[in-house]
């Protein structure tokens, strides 16, 4: 999602990075930067400015706006698996490093399993993390139904000047864009009830931030934590609270269970 978004604001005229290549003059689009990578000792990806001078240049970055940007996980999740290769990779250390995601993970599952345990929980972390600070939010997938719209909306909303470019013409950007950095398994279709096998935990809580975000998915797919129907016909649906734990700093959410009224 973040090298599609990546790509069609650069085509509209915007001086932006995208992951590891660090901020650029617009700003960036990119996941690693939700946390401050340099209290991981992660180099690659301690964010400083590399715009300006004087007493700007080389400095920590700070950002005026964040918006959120979010992906249905169920697609994301299989994405960023990479066909079992997050396991291995420098994105995993990083996550563990700022998140809870490594706790408690079943290390008998496949290497495929475990890479969808560990993306769906950095889904759920990076997500209720980036949550607590984005003044606005949009779905990947809005991009696709009203991307004029969400075009104006991220200008506005950052105090650019509205491109005069036709964004009709950079429709012509798919959403199935990536860098070519992720592979899937061929005929493997993730659903509910495989993550629920897998990790019930991070499963609710996926699920609960999935409804608040917008996405839909069949009555029969939500889980008993979280959606319930009271006895009076009302419906509630579970929430997630999450905080930085005292004795690490790491990142941690739990389902909020809401009563039904007496």
């Amino acid at each position: 999602g973040t090298d599609f978004v990546h790509t069609l604001l650069t085509k509209l005229g915007l001086e932006l990075s995208h992951d590891v290549r660090g901020p650029a003059k617009d700003g960036g689009v990119s996941w690693p930067e939700a946390f401050n990578e340099a209290l991981c000792n992660h180099p690659h990806w301690n964010w400083k400015s590399k715009v300006g001078g004087g007493s700007n240049k080389g400095k920590f970055v700070t950002f005026k706006h964040v918006f959120h940007l979010v992906r249905h996980p169920l697609k994301q999740i299989l994405s960023r698996a990479n066909n079992g290769e997050w396991v291995t990779s420098e994105n995993r250390r990083v996550t563990a490093c700022n998140t809870v995601s490594d706790e408690g993970l079943n290390q008998t599952e496949t290497k495929l399993n475990r890479a969808i345990m560990l993306t769906m929980r950095h889904w759920v972390l990076y997500n209720s993390f980036i949550e607590e600070y984005a003044e606005w939010r949009f779905r990947l997938e809005q991009l696709n139904e009203e991307r004029d719209y969400i075009i104006e909306q991220i200008f506005t909303r950052a105090d650019w000047e509205t491109p005069h470019t036709n964004t009709t013409e950079n429709a012509k950007v798919s959403t199935h864009k990536n860098g070519g950095h992720t592979k899937k398994p061929k005929g493997l279709a993730l659903t509910w009830d495989m993550l629920f096998k897998l990790d019930p935990k991070y499963t609710e809580l996926c699920q609960a931030m999935a409804l608040k975000y917008g996405y839909e998915m069949d009555e029969e797919e939500i889980l008993p934590n979280v959606r319930q129907t009271c006895p009076d016909g009302s419906v509630l649906t579970s929430g997630v609270d999450c905080w930085f734990r005292k004795k690490d700093g790491k990142w941690e959410c739990m389902l909020s269970k809401p009563l039904c009224e007496p």
